[in-house]
């Protein structure tokens, strides 16, 4: 730790002596808040950007939570008690071609979305499971090659998810949750990992 804090001295010592400049092109890349719709424009018909609904459910296979995130009512709107019963906010997407020969095309979307954890083993009144949390959080999806896997051997997807969600009887939970998924032509699908977290 002490060598840490000789690195960061200098460090802080120059920054205070330059005056501000702005972020990178890289930096703006890796912020945790980067938005697809505010990039810049890259001059060519091989990037896509657009606004869209964004859903994604799955289920911890070790404790048999299933979460739900969508910016839409899932069920046509009929779970009173599990989800959104009005459009939200669409999430931001952007696909980028880089294989002009296979298709190959690069997917990302992020946004906020409306987080359901229900109990799989427990019979409820949210499409008839139990209703353990819900809440706002915000969900992010990245895909590797859209169109599939048949000239690239190694097509993997996924969602991550975090939120503040509140139980029914109102006490708040943190929740962290993913799903990563494989496909390797001629394999078959494959889940890589899927977690539900409640703390």
């Amino acid at each position: 730790m002490r060598k840490l804090w000789l690195v960061l001295i200098p460090m802080l010592a120059v920054a205070c002596d330059q005056a501000p400049v702005a972020p990178s092109s890289q930096q703006v890349a890796v912020a945790p808040a980067f938005d697809w719709m505010n990039n810049p424009d890259v001059g060519n018909l091989k990037v896509y950007r657009y606004e869209d609904a964004m859903a994604a459910c799955w289920t911890d296979p070790t404790n048999g939570l299933r979460a739900c995130h969508a910016t839409v009512p899932l069920g046509g709107g009929g779970e009173p008690d599990c989800g959104l019963q009005s459009p939200g906010d669409p999430g931001a997407w952007q696909e980028v071609l880089v294989d002009d020969e296979a298709f190959r095309t690069i997917s990302n979307a992020a946004g906020e979305v409306w987080i359901t954890i229900r109990d799989t083993g427990a019979p409820g009144e949210c499409f008839g499971q139990a209703l353990v949390a819900e809440g706002t959080g915000r969900m992010r999806y990245n895909d590797n090659d859209s169109y599939g896997a048949g000239a690239h051997n190694a097509n993997t997807w996924g969602f991550t998810a975090t939120g503040s969600l509140l139980r029914p009887g109102g006490e708040t939970l943190g929740y962290n949750g993913h799903a990563r998924y494989r496909w390797n032509a001629p394999q078959e699908f494959a889940p890589v990992s899927v977690l539900v977290n409640l703390h």
